[in-house]
C-alpha cells in the first residue's frame, strides 16, 4: 500500500529495537525513554447532557489495556447536523471560534453515502504510520433519543462499511448498551473488522438512529483503535469506559481511574482522550481537569479553551481530524478528541503513580 515502509526494513528495525530493549531493560530502564512504560492513553466515554443533577451513571472501568509500543487513535464523526438559516456559518467556524450550537438549529441526519437504503451515514479514515499492527478496536455510538422517534427499537443496531464494500449490520450486546434520560449509548467490539481492513482504511457508519428534526439534538460515533508499532516508544495503553452526566445544577463530577503504573523515574508522558455529547461551542463553563499529583490541573489546547473544553470538535493534539466526510469544523453537539498535555515538569502526574482523577465541570448553561 502506498506510503507504507516495505516489510523488510520494518523487520530489521524491529529486531534491532528488541536487541537494544534487552540491554536497556537490564541497565537503563529508568534513564532512557525507549524503555519507559509511559502512562500514555486514557480513553473516557463521557456524556454531558441535559439533566438536573450530576453523577457517574456507569462507573468507569477498564475495557482493554496493553503494554506495548504504539498508541491509540480515534476514527469518528457525527450523525446529525444543522439545517436552514445561518447553518453553514455555524458548522464551518474553526475552533475555538464560533457561536453555533444545536439549540439554535433544527438538526437533521447527515447522509453522505448516496445510498438510498440508509437514512444516515458519515465516515472517517484510519491512517496509522507504516509498520503498525492493529491490536484492538471498539465502536462507540450514542445520540439523543425519544420513544416516539422513527426506528427507536433499532437504536442498538448500526451499519458499518469498509472502503467501498458492502454494509454489514452490527448489534450492541445487552451488557454494552444503555438508555439514560433522552439519550442512549452503545458499544461493540470491531477488532476483527478493523484488523482485516488494515492500517489505512475508510470506515462509514450508517443508520445511527438519532432523535432529529428539531433543536437541541446530537449524536455521533467513534472507533477507538489501539495499535502496536515497534518503531515507537513503549507505552501503557488503557481504554476506560463508563457514563457520567454533568449539568449546571450540580456542575462537578470526579472520575477516579487506576490500573496503570508510570515510570519509577525519568519522563512521564500521557495522552487523554474524551468522547462527550452536547457540548456547545462558546457556551462557557465546561472544563476538563486532571489530578495525578497534589492538585487538579486544567487540560486545554489551541482549539479547546480552558473554559469551553467540550466545544463540538473532533481532533488529535489540537488539530482537527482531516479525513472525515463530511468534515464539519463544528459538529454541533459531539466531541471526540485526544489531548496531549505538557507533563515535562511532571505536574499532571509523576513517577510511580498508579491512580489519578479526572474532573469534569460545566457552567449553568444546559438547556
Amino acid at each position: 500500500m502506498a506510503g507504507l515502509m516495505s516489510p523488510i526494513p520494518c523487520l530489521l528495525f524491529e529486531l534491532l529495537v528488541h536487541s537494544v530493549m534487552h540491554q536497556v531493560e537490564l541497565f537503563l530502564i529508568f534513564y532512557t525513554r525507549i524503555m519507559l512504560k509511559e502512562f500514555s492513553s486514557l480513553i473516557l466515554f463521557i456524556a454531558c447532557s441535559i439533566f438536573s443533577y450530576c453523577q457517574v451513571i456507569t462507573p468507569f472501568t477498564i475495557r482493554t489495556q496493553a503494554t506495548q509500543k504504539g498508541g491509540i487513535r480515534f476514527v469518528s464523526n457525527s450523525s446529525v447536523t444543522c439545517s436552514g438559516g445561518t447553518c453553514a456559518a455555524g458548522r464551518n467556524a474553526l475552533p475555538p471560534a464560533g457561536t453555533g450550537t444545536n439549540n439554535g438549529f433544527t438538526m437533521v441526519y447527515i447522509d453522505a453515502d448516496a445510498d438510498g437504503s440508509t437514512v444516515m451515514s458519515s465516515s472517517d479514515s484510519l491512517a496509522l504510520p507504516g509498520c503498525s499492527e492493529i491490536t484492538w478496536a471498539g465502536l462507540y455510538w450514542g445520540a439523543s433519543s425519544a420513544v416516539a422517534m422513527p426506528n427507536y427499537s433499532s437504536r442498538f443496531n448500526i451499519k458499518l462499511k469498509v472502503n467501498k464494500g458492502a454494509y454489514q449490520g452490527l448489534t450492541s450486546a445487552p451488557a454494552n448498551r444503555q438508555d439514560y434520560g433522552a439519550n442512549y449509548f452503545a458499544f461493540t467490539d470491531v477488532t476483527a473488522i478493523v484488523k482485516a481492513a488494515g492500517i489505512n482504511a475508510r470506515f462509514t457508519i450508517a443508520d445511527l438512529i438519532t432523535d432529529q428534526g428539531s433543536t437541541n439534538k446530537y449524536g455521533g460515533w467513534t472507533i477507538v483503535v489501539m495499535y502496536k508499532n515497534d518503531l515507537q516508544p513503549m507505552r501503557n495503553l488503557i481504554v476506560f469506559n463508563g457514563l457520567a452526566n454533568v449539568t449546571g445544577a450540580s456542575p462537578i463530577v470526579d472520575v477516579p481511574i487506576s490500573g496503570f503504573l508510570t515510570p519509577l523515574s525519568g519522563p512521564v508522558t500521557f495522552d487523554l482522550g474524551v468522547i462527550a455529547y452536547d457540548g456547545d461551542r462558546s457556551s462557557l463553563g465546561d472544563s476538563l481537569q486532571f489530578k495525578g499529583g497534589a492538585s487538579f490541573l486544567t487540560v486545554a489546547d489551541a482549539i479547546h479553551s480552558a473554559n469551553d473544553m467540550f466545544n463540538s470538535t473532533l481532533s488529535y493534539n489540537a488539530v482537527l481530524t482531516p479525513y472525515r466526510l463530511p468534515s464539519y469544523n463544528n459538529t454541533l453537539g459531539y466531541d471526540a478528541s485526544i489531548f496531549v498535555p505538557n507533563n515535562a515538569a511532571k505536574t499532571y502526574i509523576g513517577n510511580g503513580a498508579t491512580s489519578a482523577t479526572i474532573r469534569l465541570t460545566t457552567g449553568a448553561k444546559r438547556s
